[in-house]
């Protein structure tokens, strides 16, 4: 009785009315009540508690290095599936990473998984390179710091996986994280990096749609669950082999038209295998700190090998003339107040222009809509200068992308008094 005791209090104190300092009464809103079950010695009591119906601050980093100008969607999950449509619906939340890859989100639902896409990070040489596409799982209560990584992407799609990460040191890890991480668990995120990059990677990608790239990474997460020894190199090469394999033979990921060439898949794996082989002479399985930025330049360089490779090996006339990437056609620029500048992007495609999605991004600048066309380029004045980016993707955010970026000089847009 007295555990009954206690918690009936505990209930009084949730339900009663809050108190300001001037005294004034304010309730709480309440939404769907959670079932609490309290073990006391004799029985179990179940009490239905209301809970607060508070809008749910999420943050953390993208991590590839830090991916910034990527679109971070709370993507709430379809039916019978692990993740959403990879698609911003009305009323959906999104954000916008920094420089630095941070992002937040404030959300006032549940049931949904967040999905990154777009974006760039800053490779070994200084040069920015396009961020694959990232989840990570919905966030348990009192969980507000969740970063999005090839790992969590993982785990996402294989819940199974996140006790064997946590072995290595933590599935949820920011891996770019400047005091390093352990090198058990970057050897294996890399891994997954590599592959997936060098099958997206150059100018006709093998997977070369948001949807066929999140499905690579489903089918790396289905190798490595079958794995024990996840961060041993013959692991990380049996991983990387088996999970390539599978992506290549399946007509849904990879077109067969694409790979006409004889021996053109044992090139393909062959260069993979030589790209783990720098991951894991880079990156040592062990406990201790590795830093992700002292170590991607030997390793970006074997994928830029690669993907040559995989260039090589895919058929130059696939598709020619079946589908088109959206072409921006051009871009305009309005001084709408003093602070203000309207940019308009001017886009054909050959699908309905209702299925382009829009990010625009620029270094240190904020958008009233980064996903909207026409957009507002906030804050601006005649001293602002730097390059936007706009990113163009066809079926619903999950096709072709076209890029463009365009410089902005110094005073370029004067305000005209009316």
């Amino acid at each position: 009785m007295k555990y009954l005791h206690y918690l009936l209090l505990i209930i009084l104190f949730m339900v009663t009315p809050c108190a300001d300092n001037d005294g004034k009464t304010e309730s709480l809103p309440f939404t769907k009540p959670e079932i609490l079950e309290i073990e006391s010695k004799s029985k179990v009591i179940v009490v239905e508690v209301p809970a607060a119906d508070n809008s749910t601050v999420i943050q953390g980093k993208l991590a590839q290095g830090y991916v910034k100008g990527a679109t971070v969607i709370a993507d709430i999950i379809q039916t019978d599936s692990l993740v959403g449509n990879l698609q911003q619906d009305p009323g959906e939340v999104t954000a916008v990473s920094d420089a630095e890859g941070n992002y937040q989100i404030i959300s006032n639902y549940s049931g949904y998984v967040l999905f990154s896409r777009g974006g760039t990070f800053t490779g070994g040489n200084g040069e920015q390179l396009p961020a694959l596409p990232m989840l990570a799982p919905s966030p348990v209560i009192a969980k507000t710091e969740i970063h999005l990584t090839p790992l969590t992407t993982l785990v996402t799609t294989q819940p199974e996986l996140k006790e064997k990460l946590d072995e290595l040191g933590g599935w949820d890890t920011d891996i770019a994280d400047p005091d390093g991480v352990p090198g058990s668990l970057l050897r294996v995120a890399k891994t997954v990096e590599t592959v997936l990059q060098i099958l997206s990677g150059g100018e006709n990608p093998l997977l070369d749609t948001t949807a066929a790239q999140l499905a690579g990474l489903g089918k790396v997460a289905e190798s490595m669950n079958a794995t024990e020894d996840l961060s041993s190199e013959d692991s990380l090469q049996e991983i990387a082999t088996e999970s390539a394999t599978s992506i290549l033979e399946d007509p849904n990921l990879v077109a067969p038209s694409k790979i006409q060439q004889e021996n053109a898949n044992q090139n393909i794996l062959q260069s993979i295998r030589s790209s783990i082989e720098v991951v894991a002479a880079n990156i040592q399985d062990s406990a201790d700190p590795v830093v992700e930025a002292e170590i991607v330049e030997e390793v970006e360089q074997s994928v830029t090998e690669a993907i040559e490779t995989v260039a090589n090996s895919v058929s130059k006339s696939v598709e020619i003339g079946l589908t088109f990437t959206p072409v921006i056609e051009e871009i305009q620029f309005e001084r709408t107040a003093s602070d203000q500048l309207t940019i308009t992007a001017i886009v054909s495609d050959d699908g309905p222009l209702t299925e382009l999605t829009f990010q625009w991004s620029m270094e240190g600048q904020n958008f009233s809509d980064p996903t909207s066309n026409p957009t507002v380029l906030l804050n601006y004045d005649d001293d602002i200068t730097g390059t936007i980016t706009l990113r163009v993707t066809d079926d619903n955010g999950v096709g072709r992308t076209t890029l463009l970026s365009n410089p902005l000089s110094l005073g370029e847009f004067p305000y005209l008094l009316p």
